[in-house]
């Protein structure tokens, strides 16, 4: 992965076991966060995103949230958040 936002989530050295996200339902350990990344990152690219591909990301939980974006960003597209009380 290298450089760039991902990184960060996809090549943090805690260990797999490790928790790594603590959101208001859960906490993700380090593996669940990776392979939760990848898998959507995976289907993200399945269905067409690409190298600069706007994808929104509207989620309610901060952990949640961290996921989708690391997932958008490994697969080259372009995050737009998006307000989870839109359009209250």
């Amino acid at each position: 992965m290298g450089d760039g936002l991902a990184a960060l989530l996809l090549e943090h050295p805690a260990g797999d076991d490790d928790p790594l996200l603590h959101g208001t339902t859960r906490t993700w350990t380090a593996a669940a966060a990776r392979a939760a990344a990848i898998g959507l990152g995976e289907q993200l690219r399945a269905v067409g995103v690409g190298e600069g591909a706007p994808v929104g990301v509207r989620a309610v939980d901060g952990a949640d949230v961290m996921i989708a974006m690391t997932a958008v960003w490994a697969a080259g597209g372009v995050v737009i958040p998006v307000n989870h009380r839109w359009p209250e």
